[in-house]
């Protein structure tokens, strides 16, 4: 019985076949759209497809504790935990803002996640603002991560392409630098007793799911056009 019923339903379909053209069309329309945006009489692709980068960073002394086996490591893996949480205070977004073209405000940030610390996040007010005026978000994103025990903060960055992902998190690890150095400064802090934030290597980065358009447009393009066959089958 079902076999006959499908077979029924393709001979209604074959003979409607303008209908089921008209919805093919309807459905290539919508699937276009998913991915497109009308911009006046041009089309422009929606930010569906972004780009994450990576760095890490080594919170250590002018005098490095890495060759030297009477220092801990225990003070500075604690110093990293805060740091960590304080690199998405607005001051520090907006020092990385400026190295990459971008406001503080529009940079998401997040801390790391703890059981005995809440995580701590910045909102991008102006990435709110933008969505309201374009209908469409351009995510600047920065995540920081502690390593437990050991000096050193991941930095996860994510941005709309991969030179930007890259460029904001090599941002992030010079930025931390400059805030901490103006913060010494201010307080006269020796240079023996001064932090020093140690790049291990420049950021890399990649497309995040680089089909993702063709993934979409094709989902909405048969979704589309099994519910015009759908409805017209049960009409008739």
């Amino acid at each position: 019985f079902p076999q006959m019923e499908f077979a029924l339903v393709l001979r209604e379909l074959g003979r409607r076949r303008r209908m089921v053209a008209l919805g093919a069309a309807i459905a290539l329309i919508a699937a276009v759209l998913s991915v497109y945006r009308l911009d006046g009489l041009s089309l422009k692709p929606r930010s569906l497809q972004y780009s994450s980068a990576t760095t890490s960073v080594l919170v250590d002394a002018k005098a490095s504790v890495l060759g030297n086996v009477s220092q801990s490591f225990e003070p500075l893996a604690n110093r990293a935990a805060v740091y960590a949480n304080f690199m998405t205070s607005p001051a520090v977004l907006e020092l990385i803002g400026q190295q990459v073209g971008l406001s503080g405000e529009q940079i998401y940030a997040a801390g790391p996640v703890s059981a005995a610390e809440p995580r701590v996040e910045q909102e991008p007010t102006a990435l709110r603002r933008n969505i309201e005026i374009t209908g469409e978000t351009k995510p600047y994103r920065l995540n920081f991560e502690s390593q437990g025990t050991l000096p050193t903060i991941t930095i996860n960055s994510q941005a709309p392409t991969t030179k930007m992902a890259i460029a904001l998190a090599d941002a992030a690890a010079s930025g931390m630098q400059r805030y901490i150095d103006k913060a010494e400064d201010a307080n006269s802090v020796p240079q023996n007793s001064r932090v020093a934030i140690r790049q291990l290597g420049p950021a890399s980065g990649s497309v995040v799911d680089p089909g993702v358009r063709k993934m979409l447009a094709g989902l909405v393009f048969f979704v589309v056009l099994g519910a015009w066959c759908v409805l017209m089958t049960v009409v008739t």
